[in-house]
């Protein structure tokens, strides 16, 4: 379900400097809201995972990842470090490459290959050579999620009465006819992103 997952992400996208620990901390309490679990435990967990060398690091991105029993579905939380961070090293933190992307990953205890295909897919993005610059010059929260769905995999269709949907406006998202196994991650709608289900109304 990577699209679902990356269309439903939380995103923070930070200005100043911060720490990992700083970061791990604010994560591990927006995860947990989002996923009902125990804040103490994730951020457990983030460290843990550091502190381990478990986290992938590769192009400026850091992939935090994390199996959780009680979860019901993967959550993502997509974070954009403008002044990058450093993660720390047993070596010295000025040494450690700097990290633009930070991206948490919880998946159900019970499911470890769907947590490795979603990380998979993840590593495949960031280690992109045109990944970063994608990153840092995304728009707001909506291009952040783009930065991590394949052009050749997804299409942005514009709904309007002269855009040839027309028979689309003012109807439910489960009546319009589109290609199997298609997913409708995203409708964008005045300037914010809405993750729809069938009874969704399009609008012009």
């Amino acid at each position: 379900p990577f699209d679902q997952v990356v269309a439903r992400a939380a995103v923070l996208d930070l200005e100043g400097s911060v720490t990992f620990d700083d970061l791990a901390g604010r994560a591990a309490d927006l995860l947990a809201s989002r996923a009902g679990l125990d804040r103490r435990i994730l951020m457990t967990g983030f460290r843990g995972e550091v502190e381990a060398g478990f986290v992938p690091v590769a192009h400026g991105a850091a992939l935090p990842h994390l199996r959780v029993e009680g979860l019901a579905q993967p959550v993502l939380l997509l974070v954009r470090c403008r002044s990058g961070l450093r993660l720390p090293s047993a070596e010295s933190a000025e040494d450690a490459p700097a990290i633009y992307c930070v991206v948490f990953l919880l998946s159900p205890e019970d499911r470890p290959g769907q947590h490795l295909r979603l990380l998979g897919h993840l590593a495949t993005h960031v280690d992109d050579s045109t990944f970063l610059d994608a990153w840092l010059g995304a728009d707001g929260p909506d291009g952040l999620r783009a930065s991590f769905l394949r052009e050749e995999r997804s299409l942005t269709i514009q709904v309007g009465r002269h855009e040839g949907t027309e028979a689309w406006v003012g109807n439910p998202l489960r009546s319009v006819t589109l290609p199997p196994d298609s997913l409708v991650a995203l409708v964008r709608r005045a300037g914010h992103g809405i993750v729809p289900n069938g009874g969704t109304v399009l609008q012009d």
